[in-house]
């Protein structure tokens, strides 16, 4: 059968959320297939699981199509959705149904035209970003050619074509598209493979700012033109068939713009309904109004460091693994240290050497771009800056503005600073949770949050008096935080019980993994608690990427209208 555009899509739409992680993968699709039989065994034998959960659909769909049936009457790419259909709520069973029903039939355009009526799909991405296309100048040609059929696909492309190469404008406009980009399409060939700026622009986009990548072998095999950043992943070949190759990459890039990102609205009557990505217009003028006044306290959370150095929930796991850590949540820092500090009966060790290790890997940044989270955020006329990380990439980031921090970590001597006055050019920076360079004193295990919270309702201050006296006085905005880890639930319990301003906060929320439920239902269940969780404080909440926020609110305050 030759899968059309609107069926590929669609399947993909479908299946990526359930195939996240390669685990996931190979469990729905054995338990599609089955293993009964060695005709069954070698089909899945014959499937890559590894890269992009968009490639590995659309290529497992084309294998699955093109084996045909596991038994008489039974399509293998049927059996698969029959599978995924179970991991789906009710309200996605006609959609199921219809597709299941389009894959059996003979004529496959006039059968899917009640599917367009029933799921309609729109490719083109909600914000307008663009594709970014990395490839070699030797494969120009070929660039122009799927440039042209992205751009008739209704997606907006990016290319570099109209810039010389060299030109001393070229660098800086290459990191903007990337940055701009929701993803990367690689033309692969041994001349990009070879070529310095086509692995720089994987890295950038791949590891900095953690954008899709979709490789393209136009010429050659994994030994020839795969580059090393890219091994491991899979590729739509469009070599043998370009027509179908292309449209399994537009399929790809349609499952990711159909994710539209969702932001929570509060309604005067107090109901809670998602919106269209932004904060509310009053809600945005006042939050910048604020900030443009210099009234604005930024909590920065652990996920704003994400491109900057290892992910702390990536650190957990790994020292999960390498410790033989016996229990659930692998990705629970605090959990883990707290374990592994009871066994080895070194808490004090454990700190340090994590701390040691995290940060030995972590290189210094210049802040230059002007376009990452910390460079925006030292932009801002902001007079105190509260971090739960452990780094200095905040004080950095402020002195690469010119301006002047001083960094204070909670347990320091108070009285160094006392009549010390902060201001805009001399800003604060408070470490909440300590400091890598004093790993002892670091709040990082278990039972570190606990003691903090206990001694916090003995009465001991959590914040010296001149922060409290902003927090009290100015709008809070958090960002890079997770509510569900004890950074986050700590900090926001102690700011509870404590005086602050009525004016509307902000909570910065990337959008949850949907793990099989249907996206809608779930991103208005996760705003649902969303809203309950910060209602005691009246913070509003924006679901979405932190750094698509700070350049929206960055736009705003710098536009005084």
């Amino acid at each position: 059968m030759n899968l059309n555009d609107a069926i590929l899509s669609r399947l993909v739409r479908l299946l990526a959320p359930l195939m996240v992680e390669v685990s996931q993968r190979r469990a729905l699709v054995t338990l599609a297939i089955g293993s009964d039989s060695e005709r069954k065994q070698d089909l899945l034998n014959s499937i890559q699981y590894e890269g992009v959960a968009q490639i590995f659909v659309v290529n497992l769909v084309s294998r699955l199509d093109s084996f045909g049936e596991l038994e008489p009457g039974q399509r293998a790419l049927v059996k698969l959705l029959q599978s995924a259909k179970d991991q789906y709520g009710i309200d996605k069973e006609p959609i199921f149904a219809e597709l299941m029903q389009v894959l059996s039939a003979s004529d496959v355009d006039s059968a899917s035209a009640s599917l367009a009526q029933l799921d309609p799909i729109q490719i083109a991405d909600s914000k307008q970003r663009h594709v970014f296309v990395s490839y070699s100048r030797i494969d120009s040609d070929t660039m122009k050619r799927i440039r042209t059929d992205l751009r008739v696909a209704n997606l907006v492309v990016w290319t570099d074509e109209s810039i010389e190469l060299g030109d001393p404008a070229w660098y800086g406009a290459i990191a903007k598209a990337i940055e701009e980009a929701f993803c990367v399409v690689v033309i692969l060939s041994p001349d990009a493979k070879s070529s310095p700026w086509v692995d720089k622009e994987i890295e950038y986009a791949m590891n900095i700012h953690k954008r899709p990548v979709f490789p393209v072998m136009y010429r050659g095999d994994q030994q020839t033109s795969l580059p090393f950043l890219l091994a491991g992943t899979q590729w739509v070949d469009i070599q043998k068939d370009y027509l179908f190759g292309m449209k399994k990459v537009i399929a790809a890039i349609g499952s990711v713009t159909s994710r539209a990102t969702v932001e929570t609205k509060i309604d005067t009557n107090g109901g809670f309904k998602l919106g269209d990505y932004h904060l509310t217009e009053t809600t945005w003028k006042q939050v910048a109004d604020r900030v443009r006044s210099g009234l604005c306290t930024v909590f920065i959370g652990p996920d704003v460091n994400d491109r900057l150095m290892l992910p702390e929930r990536e650190l957990a796991q790994q020292w999960a693994d390498k410790n033989d850590y016996p229990l659930p949540a692998t990705d629970d820092l605090a959990m883990i240290t707290h374990f592994l500090g009871l066994i080895d009966e070194s808490p004090d060790h454990v700190k340090e050497s994590l701390l040691a290790e995290w940060f030995a890997t972590t290189s210094p940044q210049s802040f230059n771009s002007s376009n990452s989270a910390y460079e925006i955020l030292a932009a801002l006329p902001v007079h105190l800056y509260i971090t739960t990380t452990y780094d200095d990439f905040m004080v950095s980031a402020l002195k690469a503005q010119k301006r002047e921090p001083t960094r204070l970590i909670y347990d320091d001597d108070e009285s160094s600073w006392d009549g010390k006055k902060f201001d805009e050019q001399h800003p604060l920076v408070y470490h909440f949770y300590g400091h890598h360079e004093d790993p002892i004193n670091a709040i990082i295990m278990e039972d570190d949050y606990l003691n903090y919270l206990t001694d916090f309702s003995r009465g001991d201050r959590a914040f010296p008096d001149w922060v409290q006296r902003r927090i009290s006085s100015t709008v809070l905005m958090f960002v890079g935080f997770n509510v569900t880890h004890w950074n986050f639930r700590v900090l926001f319990r102690i700011l509870t019980h404590l005086k602050y301003s009525r004016s509307p906060h902000v909570a910065v929320q990337i959008p949850m993994p949907s793990n099989g439920i249907d996206s809608e239902k779930l991103q208005r269940r996760v705003c649902e608690y969303l809203k309950k969780y910060f209602m005691q404080m009246k913070v509003h909440v924006y679901v979405g990427d932190t750094d698509d926020f700070l350049r929206e609110m960055r736009r705003r305050v710098e536009t005084k209208s």
